[in-house]
């Protein structure tokens, strides 16, 4: 569902090193569903609450990139929270980027998927290597 479309977005793109969509395995779903907290289920509404069933990760080679991904990103989505992810020091090797949580575009989902589709992309990340 979201690979093609995440793709085609950046296909045109320079300098990215990889781009990867993943469903949340099943496994890992009903473990968050059946959450427990302070005696009761955590989520009353997993399909709905939970917002990390399907991720994004867009890999960029320079902190430039990130912010011109990260405008891509919120143009064809619509973000509804957006952390941004710094070294904790300027000498320290890492990533900075975007986590984003968003919507998933309605021409994105397949008609045939119908209510069971999710709605939310989780943590599309726009970020740069090392």
């Amino acid at each position: 569902m979201c690979m093609p479309y995440v793709r085609d977005l950046t296909k045109d793109r320079p300098r990215i090193d990889r781009v990867s969509v993943r469903a949340k395995a099943v496994d890992r779903f009903l473990d968050k569903a059946q959450k427990q907290e302070s005696g009761a289920l955590k989520y009353s509404d997993p399909m709905n609450q939970i917002q990390d069933q399907v991720g994004a990760r867009i890999v960029t080679f320079y902190l430039s990139d990130v912010e011109q991904i990260s405008t891509m990103v919120e143009d064809y989505f619509s973000p509804i929270e957006i952390q941004q992810v710094v070294p904790d020091s300027p000498r320290e090797f890492g990533y900075e980027g975007k986590h984003y949580i968003l919507f998933i575009p309605t021409d994105v989902k397949d008609p045939e998927d119908g209510d069971d589709c999710p709605t939310r992309l989780h943590s599309a990340r726009s970020r740069r290597l090392g």
